[in-house]
């Protein structure tokens, strides 16, 4: 794998993403010639069709199967998390447990980083501009410290719930890049504020429903995947089911078969009103599950369940604590999870279609691993404590319990008399570190899911990630 000694422009490629992907590429590449484009994919069909436009791609299943790991590989592994430790308190391991297809024998979890790290420890420079639009896997988030590292810029652009309908642009899982752009904060944060008011599906594009797929199209397309020999499959991507793990899937796993073998939720609806729910009471909305912001915004703190327990033991006598479920988990969750979760003395469940902002606003606290609603609490000028490091925490005086929170300190916090309120400045740094584009997969014309690639998307990305360079050496001070 000879990559020259160029600096790069390294962008990956997920499904869904390939012309946003390809024009970003190019417009970086215009902005600095003197840079090599390359692209990697863990997806065949991804891989063959930019070969065949005449880019430079990397196929990351076939490079696993073939590197080779060397004992330098395995020192720059160790430096590499040792310097982890020192500067962001986190290590590989930590990682590791980020990973929803890490390997189960001992062997092969042994040897999933460092084959990961020996790929990309080839293929990363000094001073390479990398760019993703998800970080919801090991390897892009080791693609990330590793250009971080080598003193090269890494962009991954996120879909933000606070503020609506923009992306974060992080340097990293938790830290988002400065642009130096202040828009009109105060104005925003008004008009943000005021949209809490709408349903989550009117106010938040990732929360609308998808145009629905006919039963027969989505047969078609699974026996069609069922008996095509995958190369993604053959290459044993991780990313790509065997078919036994398919019809499993499709049987046991997958969202929709559990909504059609399961009728009712799996759990008791205690409120079904907001007029109801009396008292003094804790507001905890569950989070999907898997999904970034648990296993990637909180790695100290993954477990609903015990987030659950440990805010229950910390409330003073009386307080309840009100569950909402989410509403694409309906159904999909264990009956164990339920069990658990409800066996908490003062834990009740609140109709999951009961408004979320009034939830917030007649309830003492909002509490969550790292979910929005903690922000859209302080918003309303409610209390609200995030366990995890999601990129707007910052803006709450309690979050990332992990670090810098003490779980004897919410007793009081509950307690005090204090007036809520977001600074100003911090939300003026928030969208400093947010773009107003709109990334979120749509169905297009052919029934499948795209992102938008517009010529306005392309410059306001482009633009942000140039501007962010060349204040670069602010932001790192």
């Amino acid at each position: 794998m000879n990559l020259g000694m160029k600096r790069k422009i390294i962008v990956a490629v997920r499904q869904f993403r390939l012309e946003l992907s390809v024009k970003t590429g190019e417009a970086l590449l215009e902005k600095y010639p003197d840079r090599e484009l390359l692209f990697y994919t863990f997806y065949h069909d991804i891989f063959v069709a930019l070969q065949n436009r005449g880019f430079r791609c990397i196929y990351i299943p076939e490079e696993l199967n073939k590197v080779k790991i060397g004992e330098e590989d395995v020192k720059a592994l160790t430096v590499l998390d040792k310097a982890l430790i020192r500067k962001e308190g986190v290590n590989v391991n930590l990682m590791l447990q980020a990973e929803r297809f890490l390997p189960k024998s001992e062997q092969a979890r042994k040897s999933f980083a460092l084959r990961h790290f020996a790929v990309f420890n080839k293929i990363i420079g000094q001073e390479d501009i990398s760019v993703t639009f998800t970080l919801d896997h090991f390897v892009y988030w080791l693609v990330a410290v590793m250009v971080n590292f080598r003193k090269g810029f890494h962009f991954t652009f996120m879909p933000s719930g606070i503020p609506q309908n923009r992306v974060f642009v992080l340097r990293d899982a938790w830290h988002v890049w400065d642009n130096g752009v202040d828009e009109d904060a105060a104005g925003l944060l008004k008009t943000t504020i005021e949209k809490l008011a709408l349903p989550p599906e009117k106010r938040l594009s990732y929360m609308a429903k998808p145009k629905t797929t006919s039963k027969g199209l989505m047969l078609r397309r699974f026996v069609s995947k069922f008996l095509k020999n995958d190369p993604d499959r053959l290459h044993k991507s991780y990313f790509a089911l065997s078919r036994k793990e398919m019809v499993k899937d499709v049987l046991m796993n997958n969202r929709f078969s559990k909504r059609i073998f399961r009728g009712k939720p799996l759990f008791k609806i205690d409120y079904h009103d907001i007029n109801e729910i009396e008292g003094t009471f804790c507001y905890f909305p569950l989070q999907m599950e898997p999904e970034m912001g648990i296993l990637f915004y909180s790695p100290w703190f993954k477990d609903q369940v015990e987030i659950c327990r440990l805010m229950s033991q910390a409330l003073p006598y009386g307080w309840k604590i009100i569950l909402k479920e989410n509403p694409k988990m309906l159904t999909t969750r264990e009956q164990d999870f339920y069990d658990k979760i409800t066996a908490i003395p003062n834990v009740f469940f609140a109709n999951p279609k009961m408004s979320s902002t009034a939830l917030i606003k007649k309830a003492e606290l909002t509490f969550a691993i790292s979910g929005t609603a903690t922000i859209e609490a302080l918003l309303l000028k409610k209390k609200s404590i995030a366990f995890g490091r999601a990129p707007a925490s910052f803006l709450l005086p309690h979050r990332d319990f992990s670090a810098i929170g003490k779980m004897d300190e919410l007793t009081n916090y509950l307690l005090e008399e204090k007036d809520v309120r977001v600074d100003i400045e911090k939300w003026k740094r928030l969208l400093r570190g947010t773009l107003a584009v709109d990334l979120i997969p749509k169905k297009n014309e052919t029934d499948h899911f795209e992102v938008a690639h517009t010529d306005d998307i392309i410059s306001k990305l482009t633009n942000y990630i140039e501007r962010a360079i060349v204040l670069s050496e602010k932001i790192y001070q």
